[in-house]
């Protein structure tokens, strides 16, 4: 049935309109039943021997008699199957299939592109948050009562819930399982996980993550947010504030004015973990933003819940008018009362586990009351050191919990020093006992391979990859590892072509990175980016267009669903920004080494990659002109022009990119440059073989492309002999891949197997095109 709406808005008068329609189709089905020939004659007989159904005719008799309405006085009725078309402006215009249709994909358009521009892994059911942890079934209950109390009677005062607390006090464990219990509700809006294995870095993702899983159960919301990005295309390149304005604000707004169902009370939106990221600016905008949100717009009925550690930075941000006058704000600690009750709870459920997985060793009183006492005393509350212990004492790789407690309980011991104020101290003992067990020949080995996964690893990084990429083999890989699965999660062989490594707990990777906790443990920050520089030009050299495969390395490791070709693919992808980012991080004294790989490393190479990548290497050729008079031949101008000057750029590749004060920037390498909004500049890299580029570098919002920039922008130019230029101009938001070669192989490989798909399906032959502009 489809309803001709004729004015948006307006109650009674909608009510009236759906009101006639129902009455004319009631007394047409009256005619027809009561007129019918003898095909009706059983219906017909049925109905009328019906007591309640002849009481119901004359009911819908007496109200077609009477002119009044058989909606009145009605309430919670449904229409299915119906459409209701605007009608405000005039003109009935009637919902075709084809407009729904049409409508459907731009909804889906509009989908996708929130999704590529968020982090769906840090989303509540992301299938990297198997392992997030969890509060147990009778943890963090006077919590989690608290804030369910919080969503259901403060929601007009207090909109805004900070949780705040130190590292290991359960933070996370409480967010995530806050979170499922207002998705069991229908009261979860959004949940963002800043934490562990997500590793984001990037503020940029954060909106189109909450929106996207706004427009997931709010379908009013999806419509809104479908024209506003068909509007302005543009919109994930223009500031965090703009964005929230036009994603958030103005579409909830704009629900509740149209008086369409949001949630039963309210929508939470869940952020654990803001203090992660290094950005402390964009730290405190996001909570700027949320406490004007929530303190402006009372009735939007959407909750905020942020959960992070007292970092100064937050808790100014959270002392400003608009966080004041909104914010509820409890803190975590350590050593209250329902945290060590609750730490005894998960001692005893993991020693129960473990006396049902161990029946032969262990028996029905094993451990004793007073260990389990001794243990919890000592924890002092902390839940996550109580979690990491029972893993610790469970850790297959040693079959002996027995054992393993004894070791627990030894380094237990003198721990409860009143004068030591780090109430990690316990925890760092088991960290330190840890790696006492890795043999001396073994440690240097995996304090590598923890050096760059905590450094450099992300959710690309996986396994296979990160022991190829510090050429270890698969023998290698998991000997240097075998002794650290109680705080860190290893993949199966069969699994490490797709999965990575994770740390249970993220005190772990801070205490590597503390030298007063960890001693002679800790990560060689200096080390490790010399070792991901050295290892990454080798990786890079099969992207030159000039490559010698007897100089190649090899990978060490190759899984049966992964051949060699993908593996060195994913490990030029990888390897490509890491590597600028560390050279320009290695320490003065440690410079030899890599000095002499760019000596011999071919500059020539394929430089197709998105805006963060670009601006890496950017950063990279400055840092190469920093170095002076030391190392003059590894970058050098050979001419350079203002404006619009002309330089030849015939075959060379090409770099473009926008600066706030691109005078400053060009005097990093030109000492002598005049001011000017524009420069193009002839460089050379490297020295057997050099590379030239033409580097142009102009202000931000200079149009290269007929267009105006507001953001930092870098683009790569190939261009080619007496044709037109191939060009990607890849923005902020922008991840398009591709290779530009006249020579290359693999392009050529690339083709054929898209023409010989294309002939087998019955699609037509796809030519590509020599220009590509993003």
């Amino acid at each position: 049935m489809t309803i001709v709406w004729p004015r948006l808005g307006k109650r009674k008068e909608s009510v009236r309109v759906v009101s006639a329609l129902v009455t004319h189709a009631i007394a047409f089905l009256r005619r027809l039943i009561m007129s019918s020939p003898k095909g009706f004659g059983e219906q017909q007989k049925s109905f009328d021997g019906d007591s309640r159904s002849s009481d119901a005719i004359s009911i819908l008799d007496s109200s077609l008699e009477s002119g009044t309405s058989v909606f009145t006085n009605a309430h919670h009725f449904t229409i299915g199957t119906a459409y209701l078309v605007d009608n405000s402006s005039g003109g009935a215009k009637m919902h075709t299939e084809e407009e729904r249709r049409a409508e459907e994909k731009k909804q889906a358009k509009a989908l996708k592109n929130l999704a590529a521009n968020g982090m769906p892994s840090a989303m509540l059911d992301s299938k990297e948050r198997v392992l997030a942890p969890r509060c147990n079934e009778d943890t963090r209950q006077q919590l989690r009562i608290e804030t369910a109390k919080w969503e259901e009677h403060q929601r007009d005062e207090r909109r805004l819930l900070w949780i705040s607390g130190p590292v290991g006090v359960g933070k996370s464990a409480l967010a995530q399982t806050v979170a499922e219990d207002f998705k069991a509700k229908g009261l979860l809006g959004a949940a963002f996980f800043f934490s562990q294995p997500n590793d984001c870095r990037d503020p940029d993702v954060v909106i189109p993550t909450i929106a996207y899983e706004l427009a997931l159960i709010l379908p009013g919301y999806l419509g809104i947010v479908t024209r506003v990005l068909a509007n302005d295309p543009l919109l994930f390149d223009k500031s965090h504030r703009r964005q929230f304005n036009d994603l958030i604000v103005t579409p909830i707004r704009t629900l509740i004015a149209k008086q369409q169902y949001i949630a039963p009370r309210s929508l939470v939106i869940i952020l654990d973990g803001p203090d992660e990221r290094k950005d402390h600016t964009a730290q405190r905008e996001f909570v700027e933003m949320i406490g004007q949100h929530a303190r402006s717009e009372v009735d939007s009925r959407i909750l905020w819940i942020i959960c992070s550690r007292p970092e100064p930075n937050l808790k100014v941000a959270f002392s400003s008018a608009d966080c004041k006058a909104t914010c509820l704000q409890w803190s975590l600690d350590i050593d209250d009362e329902e945290a060590r009750k609750d730490a005894i709870r998960i001692l005893q459920i993991g020693f129960a586990n473990l006396r049902n997985e161990y029946p032969d060793q262990l028996s029905e009183d094993w451990p004793t009351e007073s260990q389990i006492r001794y243990i919890a005393d000592r924890a002092s509350g902390h839940l996550g050191y109580v979690s990491f212990l029972i893993r610790f004492i469970g850790d297959k790789h040693y079959e002996d919990p027995s054992g393993q407690l004894e070791v627990s309980l030894r380094s237990l011991e003198g721990t409860s020093d009143p004068e030591n104020p780090n109430p990690l101290h316990m925890l760092d003992s088991l960290y330190t006992h840890i790696l006492l067990s890795i043999p001396e020949p073994v440690l240097l080995t995996t304090l590598r391979i923890l050096g760059v996964f905590i450094l450099y690893g992300n959710t690309t990084l996986t396994a296979l990859l990160l022991a190829n990429f510090l050429d270890l083999d698969r023998a290698t890989f998991y000997r240097a590892l075998l002794r650290l699965h109680s705080v860190l999660y290893v993949p199966p062989a069969p699994e490490a072509g797709n999965k990575c490594l994770q740390v249970y707990h993220a005190s772990f990777s801070d205490y590597l990175r503390d030298p007063v906790r960890s001693g002679r443990f800790v990560i060689n920050e200096g080390a490790v980016h010399l070792d991901v520089a050295v290892q990454g030009l080798r990786w890079l050299n099969y992207c030159g267009k000039r490559k010698d495969h007897r100089s190649l390395p090899k990978p060490k490791w190759i899984v049966s669903h992964a051949d060699k070709d993908t593996v060195i693919e994913s490990l030029c992808t990888f390897a490509f920004t890491p590597c600028w980012r560390a050279c320009v991080q290695v320490p003065e004294q440690s410079l030899a080494p890599l000095i002499a790989a760019l000596r011999i490393f071919d500059f020539d190479i394929y430089y197709i990659r998105p805006r963060a990548d670009s601006e890496a290497f950017v950063d990279f050729i400055r840092w190469l002109f920093s170095l002076g008079a030391d190392h003059p031949c590894l970058a050098t101008v050979d001419a350079w022009t203002t404006g619009s000057g002309a330089i030849d750029m015939e075959g060379k590749t090409g770099i473009y990119h926008h600066n706030a004060d691109p005078h400053r920037f060009v005097v990093s390498l030109i000492k002598d440059a005049t001011p000017a909004e524009r420069y193009r500049i002839l460089l050379r890299l490297g020295t057997d073989p050099a590379a030239v580029f033409w580097f142009t570098v102009s202000k931000i919002g200079y149009s290269y492309f007929n267009k105006n920039t507001d953001s930092g922008d870098v683009t790569f130019r190939y261009a080619m002999k007496r044709q037109a230029p191939i060009s990607i101009a890849i923005t902020s938001h922008s991840y398009f891949w591709g290779m530009i070669a006249r020579e290359s192989a693999l392009m050529i490989t690339a083709v054929i197997r898209w023409q010989l798909m294309a002939a087998a399906v019955g699609l037509p032959v796809f030519t590509p095109p020599l220009a590509l502009r993003v």
